[in-house]
């Protein structure tokens, strides 16, 4: 059944203001502020995966993801496009959680790549990819 309101097929309209809000409910989900903890870190872990994180300026940006070093896997940084963030310091290691610290240092936008590998094996198990935009 299709409708017609002065030769406009409402059925169409319809479809389309779906489909609009289908992507903006979408885009929501996937770009969010992530809300400093008391430190005034931004704190991210394998939850925040595949996300758009937005930052200010001068934030300090700690992701923690789990591994066991003793199976011969460990998270390492494989890159940083951009020079919105830069790193804080050299990763860490304790209590089965690698640490990873940067430094929103300018505005724009910075892709981090970080990947759960051994060594001698060419493909990671797992990665952790983020993009940030700092305002």
């Amino acid at each position: 059944y299709q409708r017609r309101v002065r030769g406009v097929n409402m059925f169409s309209v319809y479809q389309t203001i779906v489909v609009l809000l289908f992507v903006s409910v979408a885009t929501l989900i996937q770009c969010r502020e992530v809300p400093s903890d008391v430190s005034g870190a931004v704190s991210l872990t394998m939850a925040d995966n595949d996300t758009i994180v937005n930052l200010h300026l001068n934030d300090t940006i700690v992701v923690t993801l789990n591994g066991k070093p003793s199976t011969g896997y460990v998270w390492q940084e494989y890159e940083i496009l951009g020079n919105a963030i830069i790193q804080n310091g050299e990763p860490s290691y304790a209590n089965q959680v690698f640490t990873f610290r940067y430094i929103a240092a300018a505005q724009g936008e910075s892709y981090l790549k970080i990947v759960y590998a051994r060594s001698w094996e060419a493909n990671p198990v797992l990665i952790f990819y983020v993009k940030f935009e700092v305002l």
